[in-house]
């Protein structure tokens, strides 16, 4: 009896915690984002105290950190025994990879010890955050740097469009890796400048530094010219990356970005052979077909990503989009769209306005711009052209000032359909009041498609006299469209003499268009007794 006593208890006894084993399932756990697996090890930990222990309590708070739940982590670090800097590191990592990076500043200035891992983390939140002068001030208060910091560094200025600061930044680095030269490459990308000045490959092969996918992605995605592309490909090659799909993605984007949908077709079949159909690259390709005039072959690729169970999202609609050559095609397009219930995003919401807007459609273009979720100067400065290209006046005008009402600063191609309406709609004094407010109330130089359309306002007025003098003034030489719209004015008004001096001028200005010459043969033929 006594013996079956001990044996219960014994058997009772919570077994021996193995730390090791633990701190691996924990760091499992949050490779998989397992939290209601990881609380279950916590529990386990927490029946005899290890929860406590340094070690396995640093697991813990990783663990957590890494499934979202930064709460779990910050007290599973208050209850340890001992706190090392790697403590504090991993809390603060926490902090920021989740979104709180006010909890993390906090914690970060109240370590009592920091090493350079403490300082990166800070400095790469502030980075990622877009906290370009936060990141700019750490990075000179850090006792030493590393090539972690500087990259972070570098990143800040890329991301807040410093970009000359972050070339600078980069000739500065006392050493760099792949990430600097990813760094410096996603930098010019983002301020849409061509790579070729870097020479990425040549330098990284002297420095002895291998390109990676990140590398060839960003490389392809801003070389300037197709030799620069081919070199680049020909190194993917060399080094066998070219079936990775973000790097058969980018051959694709890049061939189908000058014209050469062929070399471009060659990449996705190769790539797409061995896999299940890919959307983004799928995509890339339809958009090469397209650019490459290829109207159809781009119709067929997209029909066969429905046979092949690919639902398409928005970026691939704005590319099929762009290769319907005819209303009927886009229309039953976005007619499956809209079943589908794909909200259509800023660039696909702005391409339907435009194709809707031209095609006289204007419900349904004020349809698809009520639809979208975001709207941008872009997509206001459609919808804006879409009710001056179809003769709706006031429509435009109430737009223009909604979308002043709405805080969307409008550019200079916004005015140029604000003065296109006013034109077309007779409103001669609000085309001056609007050609000023221009330049006076919104900063901008006038263009030539701005005095273009006071001249069509005033000639359509009968100010003949006006829009022939503001021809010859304006900062620039008038193109044969602006002469052909005067010729066109002065015609309907009877001014033939006018009419007869402006058409030489168009036909001067515009030898190679058949238009000035038919129109000037007509008024000199009305002209003859």
């Amino acid at each position: 009896m006594v013996k079956s006593k001990i044996q219960t208890q014994k058997w009772r006894r919570a077994p021996k915690i193995d730390h090791n084993l633990c701190a691996d399932l924990l760091r499992q756990c949050g490779n998989s984002k397992s939290l209601d697996r990881g609380k279950q090890l916590h529990a386990l930990a927490a029946s005899d105290g290890s929860d406590q222990s340094t070690f396995l309590g640093n697991a813990l708070i990783q663990m957590y950190g890494s499934c979202g739940s930064p709460g779990d982590a910050r007290s599973v670090f208050d209850n340890l025994r001992d706190r090392n800097v790697f403590s504090w590191n991993i809390l603060i990592a926490a902090y920021t990879r989740n979104g709180r990076l006010a909890d993390a500043n906090l914690l970060f200035r109240t370590a009592p010890k920091r090493d350079v891992v403490t300082w990166n983390e800070m400095l790469t939140a502030f980075s990622q955050s877009g906290d370009c002068e936060s990141s700019r001030v750490l990075f000179a208060r850090m006792p030493r740097h590393d090539v972690v910091s500087w990259n972070a560094m570098l990143a800040a200025f890329a991301q807040s469009g410093q970009i000359e600061r972050a070339k600078a930044s980069f000739a500065s680095m006392p050493e760099r890796n792949v990430v600097s030269w990813n760094a410096i490459v996603a930098a010019y990308a983002q301020n849409a400048l061509d790579t070729a000045e870097l020479q990425v490959l040549e330098r990284m092969e002297e420095e002895k530094i291998e390109p990676n996918a990140i590398t060839f992605a960003g490389a392809l995605d801003t070389c300037g010219d197709l030799e620069s592309g081919r070199k680049i490909h020909a190194k993917i090659v060399e080094l066998g990356c070219e079936q990775e799909i973000a790097v058969a993605t980018c051959l694709v984007r890049m061939y189908g970005r000058f014209g050469r949908a062929e070399e471009a077709g060659k990449i996705f079949l190769a790539s797409s052979s061995s896999r299940a159909p890919d959307l983004i690259l799928v995509t890339a390709m339809v958009a090469a077909h397209a650019q490459s005039g290829q109207n159809k072959d781009a119709l067929e690729l997209f029909a066969r990503m429905d046979l092949d169970g690919v639902q398409p999202d928005c970026k691939a609609l704005s590319a099929i989009v762009d290769a319907c050559s005819s209303s009927a095609e886009w229309k039953i397009i976005h007619r499956n769209m809209l079943e589908a219930g794909i909200v259509p995003d800023l660039a696909l919401g702005t391409a339907l306005i435009n194709l809707y807007g031209k095609s006289g459609g204007i419900e349904e273009a004020r349809a698809v711009f009520l639809a979208m979720e975001e709207r941008n100067e872009v997509s206001w400065t459609a919808m804006v052209a879409a009710f001056a290209q179809t003769g709706h006046t006031a429509e435009a005008l109430g737009f223009f000032l909604a979308m002043n009402v709405e805080g969307i600063y409008p550019d200079a191609i916004t005015f140029v359909s604000v003065l296109s309406a006013c034109s077309h709609g007779g409103k001669k004094s609000l085309a001056r009041d609007y050609f000023l407010a221009l330049q006076i109330d919104y900063g901008y130089l006038p263009g030539l498609s701005h005095f273009a359309c006071l001249v069509d306002a005033l000639g359509r007025s009968g100010e003949l006299e006006n829009a022939e003098a503001l021809m010859r003034v304006m900062p620039f030489v008038p193109d044969g469209l602006a002469w052909i719209t005067l010729v066109g004015a002065c015609a309907v008004h009877g001014d033939w003499h006018r009419a007869v001096a402006a058409g030489v001028d168009s036909v001067t200005l515009n030898s190679e268009s058949s238009a000035p010459y038919v129109l000037l043969y007509n008024i000199l033929g009305f002209l003859e007794p």
